[in-house]
């Protein structure tokens, strides 16, 4: 083997009565949802491990900072104490 990897995406959208913008935004949702655009992204380069640690490392910190947010309204901003 060459070293490429086949991907074959097996999704099919009709277009229906020359609607194409929206046979577009089915098949872009589906691909979203299926993961393969993600996965495309992520194989696109080579990712040192350290860098994917790193990078999951960071966005467990975004997502904490935005539940904290979301669970104490009060310490930011959102709501006045008194």
């Amino acid at each position: 083997m060459s070293g490429q990897s086949s991907c074959k995406i097996n999704l099919k959208v009709e277009v229906k009565n020359n609607n194409f913008d929206f046979a577009l935004r089915k098949f872009k949702r589906a691909i979203n949802s299926d993961g393969k655009l993600q996965e495309f992204r992520e194989r696109r380069h080579y990712t040192k491990p350290t860098k994917k640690r790193r990078l999951a490392k960071m966005a467990g910190k975004l997502r904490w900072r935005r539940k904290e947010r979301e669970l104490d309204p009060v310490r930011f901003g959102k709501k006045k104490m008194y």
